[in-house]
This record gives structure tokens, C-alpha cells and sequence, in this order.
């Protein structure tokens, strides 16, 4: 993933991480779970093109749970930004056992003191899953 949009320290900053997902097919409708806060997705697969979309209610608290981001500022410190589960969209093809598929992922950033949303965290994502 490629922050592309965000506080100024973390645009353009990588983040590369290993993930597990769990997708069961019926027909061509998919759903499952990404990722280690278990969030939720449903969408479709037509011959070798696959696309879901992340669900809006989540089953899984740890999916719209906090986290942080160790933020650099220009005078060497550190500052940790705290965002919250968002949205997620992703398209690609399967070939055999691996999908390729890429998108984009909007998450909220809040003020820690008052929970309140302050904004969006955007990132670029390329993702390639292989069957185990």
C-alpha cells in the first residue's frame, strides 16, 4: 500500500505486510475476511476477474477498531496519527491458485481526545493472494 492522500509526514510512504484472507464462493457472488482485523467483504467473480468491496457493518470489532501510525514531523519527532477502519474497493483476475488485485483503501482520522473524525487516510493498494 501507498499512502496517497493524508497527513503531509505520510503521503508517499509505503507499507508493505503480509496478510491472510478467507474467501468462500457461491456461483459467482464471493464474501470472506482480509487481513489480520478481520474485515469483512462481499463481490463477485466472472471467469478470471474478480472485485469485492469491504462491507459497510462490520461483524468484527477489531475492523473499525483503532490504530496508530508513527508519524515523522520536520523537527525529528514523533507523532502518532490515529486513524479508524474505512472503506476498502478492489479489483483484479484470479489465474489458478493467485489473485492479483488492486485498489484503494479510505480510512478515518480522528482526534484522539474526542474521537471525532478530522479527516481521511488514502491509500493505493496492490494485493496478490495465493492459495494455501
Amino acid at each position: 500500500m501507498t499512502v496517497t492522500a493524508g497527513p503531509p509526514c505520510i503521503v508517499g510512504r509505503p507499507f508493505a505486510a503480509s496478510t491472510k484472507a478467507q474467501i468462500a464462493q457461491s456461483g459467482a457472488a464471493i464474501s470472506g475476511t482480509l487481513g489480520a482485523r478481520q474485515c469483512s467483504f462481499h463481490g463477485m467473480v466472472s471467469g478470471t476477474t474478480i472485485s469485492w468491496t469491504q462491507d459497510a457493518q462490520q461483524a468484527s470489532f477489531l475492523c473499525m477498531a483503532a490504530y496508530f501510525i508513527p508519524c515523522f514531523d520536520q523537527f525529528g519527532g514523533i507523532e502518532l496519527i490515529d486513524a479508524t477502519g474505512g472503506t476498502s474497493s478492489l479489483a483484479g483476475t484470479v489465474s489458478g491458485n493467485q489473485i492479483s488485485a488492486s485498489g484503494t483503501k479510505t480510512d478515518n482520522l480522528r482526534d484522539p481526545s474526542t474521537g471525532n473524525v478530522t479527516g481521511t487516510l488514502q491509500y493505493s493498494v496492490q494485493l496478490t493472494l495465493q492459495r494455501q
